[in-house]
């Protein structure tokens, strides 16, 4: 330890905390950051028509869970794809066409080892951290 420098406890930590918080992360803290969201900057490279991204239908056809629809085949297309059932009944070669998945789910991780029980004054890394991942 440096001998000009003066170590903070955790106490003196909360307390120089204008909300007290700097020491531990509670879930209610994280949960009213929330209405923060809009503060980040996040820039697109296309531009969002609209804020129900991902929980809309997606007009790309692939591969996915949810079948579309059944389309005659054509030269070049994924022969595991084919449509059995259209096929014995039409006697012609059908393929089964999904609906893309778009939605992904994101996990954010947070370190939380002893490594992060140190920082300023304001607040310990583990705990910016976690408000940063909210």
């Amino acid at each position: 330890m440096w001998p000009f420098r003066k170590q903070t406890t955790p106490s003196e930590c909360q307390l120089n905390h204008p909300t007290g918080q700097g020491v531990e992360v509670r879930l209610a803290d994280l949960i009213n950051m929330r209405h923060q969201t809009g503060v980040l900057g996040i820039k697109t490279r296309k531009r969002v028509h609209t804020l129900l991204a991902g929980g809309e239908r997606s007009p790309f056809k692939g591969r996915g869970m949810d079948f579309e629809e059944s389309r005659r085949y054509q030269p070049g297309d994924d022969v595991r794809l084919m449509d059995w059932r259209v096929m014995a009944r039409t006697h012609e070669p059908y393929l089964k066409v999904f609906r893309e998945e778009r939605e992904r789910p994101v996990f954010i991780v947070v370190d939380n080892r002893k490594g992060m029980r140190f920082g300023t004054k304001v607040a310990f890394k583990s705990v910016i951290a976690a408000h940063a991942a909210a």
